[in-house]
């Protein structure tokens, strides 16, 4: 799967899952494997409640799905997934709580103008500094 692909499911798929209740911020890492330099990518959630994290394992383990018939977790390029929940023992956010999409970074960024329109037909979706989303 090339990054590029992998950006625009990101994209379009984070419609349905980053507006999910409590979520307060989402780290999605890509890199590539040292040895076969294969694509890798990642994800670290944040909720503010205990309960949200389990909403969120139950809607994406059990009703989410992006292909008829096929749960999001039984998708067959997701390979040696390591999925946790953690409880947070403790956490400081010394900024302001906004609803708000920022895509930035200098890798995403290049990919980010195809990724803005990607399956959708529609206009930017995606902007750095974007508008609030839907509640």
């Amino acid at each position: 799967m090339t990054v590029q692909r992998l950006v625009d499911l990101l994209e379009i798929e984070r419609r349905s899952m980053d507006v999910r209740p409590g979520m307060r911020h989402k780290y999605t890492p890509l890199r590539y494997a040292p040895v076969t330099g294969a694509p890798q990518i990642g994800g670290r959630y944040l909720f503010d409640t205990w309960e949200n994290v389990r909403d969120y394992e139950q809607f994406t383990s059990q009703e989410l799905e992006f292909e008829p018939g096929v749960k999001f977790w039984d998708r067959p390029f997701f390979l040696g997934v390591d999925r946790r929940l953690w409880r947070v023992a403790g956490a400081e956010d010394f900024l302001p709580l906004a609803k708000v999409f920022d895509r930035t970074s200098p890798i995403l960024a290049m990919w980010l103008p195809e990724s803005r329109t990607a399956g959708t037909g529609a206009g930017p979706i995606g902007q750095p500094a974007a508008i609030a989303h839907p509640a």
